[in-house]
């Protein structure tokens, strides 16, 4: 499924999108796709095995 959501933000949309889990995908704006793989791969960092 694809939807149209209007974002007040990038900043606030981040949050907000990865919330939603794994399964959602940001197709636009290409800041907001830069800003979810960013805080994703903080939440890896955090994570992963050491």
């Amino acid at each position: 499924m694809t939807a149209t959501v209007p974002l007040e933000s990038v900043d606030l949309a981040v949050p907000t999108l990865l919330s939603l889990g794994a399964d959602i995908e940001a197709l636009a704006p290409e800041e907001l796709r830069r800003g979810i793989a960013e805080a994703a791969g903080a939440v890896f960092d955090r994570y992963r095995s050491r």
